[in-house]
């Protein structure tokens, strides 16, 4: 009597204790159950791979489906397998209509799931894969066990087995959102695209290599050296307070594709690879849909540095330019200038935009301009304030030699007029390099993408041109070679105007993730922010890094006297708070300089100014904390990464060993 009022309350007929032995639907539906399971473990397997094939059609997945969803799909598979069994149970569906139910729920999670952390990448599958098939095989393994407390509790109320279905199925969804949560905090999944493709920004950066900004007209110098980033610069938002996070390339722009400092990407002068550990910015773009082109005539900056990572086309048109300039026509003097790094640069740009260019897809394009570092040889056709003589001059002479031996105090007798000369050839080189900067805004106006561009403006490092007695970018932190220009334009993102809050030039990274919808975290160890949300709070703390040129002083050692080479055996870091800026070496020296007042931090305030000390020494307490336990993987292979003849070449062709 009691079983069968309480089938009356379910809906169901009551039958015997016969009948339900001869009952079949309960364990076919634990049958269908494992069917489906089995069939979402298959898809767990093949997804990655289809995915991996689909590339960016995959990714649009996770522009149109909000993330909660990855998360609240395990609900929906609840409700729709308790309803499934309800109605199988009240005979209100077909037992075909219950596996069709339970297959594409499953299905359609699995689906929901891979779109936001499951690996494209053609490399195979990474740890992040690896969690979701664990999950995949929980979750078949609960389904295995749901069959079987079918078959046990066949004989039982269907209420038994109605909890017995959901508390499987509650058990599943908790242990996948909690293999989530792990997963994505200890792995690299692809980014998670938030906006819609029609309102990510195309991205273009450009960086001046060795620009220091006090010789750039924008930022008061007093030849008009740059005209046409002038004009840029009138329309966009121009930073005037801004560390470089290195003073020299490999470093810089490894914090420009990581947002990292030194010290995090560790690509220096002991290790000169940006290694393929890090989510570089080209990389998470590409993997966002973007097209990604990379032109350089700095060789510095190869793929086989690891700089081409992300990067559909990574080329150096200059890197063979004495071979090609013949394949030019070039048959004077003049016409060899014009033949320049940035002039062949120039034209395999319009080149990309002419034959390779997709108009569906936002672009990511990074330029670097190297005629600005030395040796300071501009186009003679275009010379402004320099002489041909003094062209032919120091044409003929060898400039790394001369920068050298004056730093080392070898080179007196004429160094003021000989300094003068290398300035005015090196703002020759400044000037050249704008004409090409204004010739690519050009040619942006003329494929109709100048307006819908983020266009970001800056410099790697700047250049000692005698100050503290030293040439060229190295062995200092001085502001000739750390304070860079930064230019930034985006519709009404970056008003125009000057901004004199204090940024680091690496803020790049985490700027243009935030403006292409790109969810990005920071780690202990980054010290960037992004351009988006910066404000004119004094408690920023700013640091640039610098460690010995081993090889150039391993070069020296013995033709220079122990004094003078000991004034360069050092590692550096400068520390910048407000208007202080606090320069530690290795040799326990110390500086303080107030580089607004001072700017050629020739008044040391060390020693004056105690309490700036104590408050600047609590601030890199806490930033080098991070780094105590910080080993990056690469680091136990790095001894035997070596830099091939032709990289070590193309080193010494830069001046950067000897």
């Amino acid at each position: 009597m009691l079983i069968s009022q309480e089938a009356a309350v379910l809906g169901e007929h009551p039958v015997s204790s016969e009948q339900q032995e001869e009952q079949p639907r309960i364990p076919r539906l634990g049958k269908h159950v494992t069917i489906g399971a089995t069939l979402g473990l298959i898809a767990g397997v093949i997804l990655p791979v289809v995915c991996s094939l689909l590339g960016s059609t995959a990714l649009q997945l996770r522009t149109i489906v909000p993330e909660w969803i990855a998360l609240a799909a395990p609900a929906f598979f609840i409700a729709g397998a308790g309803v499934g069994a309800l109605l199988w149970q009240t005979k209100r569906v077909s037992n075909l209509m219950c596996r069709l139910i339970l297959c594409g729920l499953l299905i359609l999670w699995l689906c929901v799931l891979f779109a936001f952390v499951g690996n494209f990448s053609p490399k195979g599958y990474k740890i992040g894969s690896i969690a979701v098939l664990t999950v995949l095989v929980i979750g078949g393994a609960s389904f295995a066990t749901l069959r079987a407390l079918s078959v046990v509790l066949m004989r039982g109320h269907a209420r038994r087995l109605m909890t017995a279905i959901l508390v499987a199925a509650t058990a599943t969804w908790i242990v996948s959102v909690g293999l989530l949560a792990i997963s994505d905090t200890s792995c690299s999944f692809p980014p998670k695209v938030q906006l819609p493709w029609s309102e990510r920004p195309n991205v273009l950066l450009i960086v001046l290599d060795t620009v220091r900004a006090d010789h750039m007209s924008c930022y008061g110098y007093a030849r008009n050296t740059t005209p046409n980033i002038d004009a840029f610069a009138a329309e966009a938002h121009l930073y005037k307070n801004v560390l470089s996070p290195s003073p020299w390339t490999l470093p810089s722009h490894a914090s420009f594709f990581t947002g990292l400092p030194s010290s995090g990407h560790l690509c220096t002068n002991l290790h000169m690879f940006l290694d393929d550990s890090f989510d570089t910015l080209a990389a998470q773009l590409n993997a966002a849909g973007y097209q990604t082109l990379a032109l350089v005539t700095n060789s510095a900056l190869s793929k086989e540095q690891g700089f081409g990572q992300g990067f559909e086309v990574f080329e150096n048109p200059g890197r063979n330019i004495d071979h090609f300039r013949p394949l030019l026509g070039v048959t004077n003097r003049e016409e060899m200038d014009a033949k320049s790094y940035s002039y062949l640069m120039q034209r395999r740009l319009e080149e990309w935009f002419a034959q390779d260019y997709e108009p569906d897809r936002p672009f990511f394009i990074f330029l670097n301009y190297i005629e600005p570092h030395i040796p300071y040889t501009p186009p003679s056709r275009q010379l402004k304030w320099a002489t041909q003589d003094m062209f032919r001059k120091w044409e003929e002479f060898n400039q790394f030699d001369y920068v050298f031996s004056y730093s080392f105090g070898y080179e007196e007798a004429s160094a003021a007029q000989d300094l003068e000369e290398l300035e005015t050839l090196y703002d020759e080189e400044i000037a050249y390099v704008d004409e090409k900067v204004g010739q690519a805004f050009e040619l942006l106006r003329k494929t109709g993408n100048y307006d819908n561009t983020l266009i970001i403006v800056t410099s790697d490092h700047g250049e000692h041109l005698g100050e503290h007695h030293l040439m060229e970018h190295q062995f200092s932190l001085y502001e000739q070679l750390v304070r860079v220009p930064l230019i930034v334009k985006y519709r009404d993102r970056f008003p125009a105007g000057e901004d004199h809050t204090f940024v680091q030039s690496h803020d790049i990274y985490p700027t243009i993730l935030g403006l292409a919808g790109i969810r990005w975290e920071p780690l202990p160890i980054h010290n960037c922010r992004s351009l988006l949300h910066s404000d004119n709070s004094e408690t920023r703390l700013g640091v640039s890094e610098y460690w010995r040129v081993k090889r150039v002083i391993d070069m020296y050692e013995e033709i220079i006297e122990l004094e003078r080479l000991s004034l360069h055996m050092r590692d550096l870091r400068a520390f910048q708070l407000g208007d202080m800026k606090l320069i530690l070496s290795s040799r326990e020296e110390a500086e303080l300089y107030n580089v607004n007042d001072d700017p050629l931090e020739n008044h040391n305030l060390f020693g004056l100014r105690p309490d700036t000390v104590s408050k600047l020494d609590r601030q890199i307490s806490v930033w080098c904390q991070p780094f105590t336990e910080y080993s990056p993987s690469f680091l136990a292979g790095a001894e035997d990464r070596k830099l091939s003849e032709e990289q070590l070449e193309t080193m010494r062709g830069l001046g950067y060993i000897r």
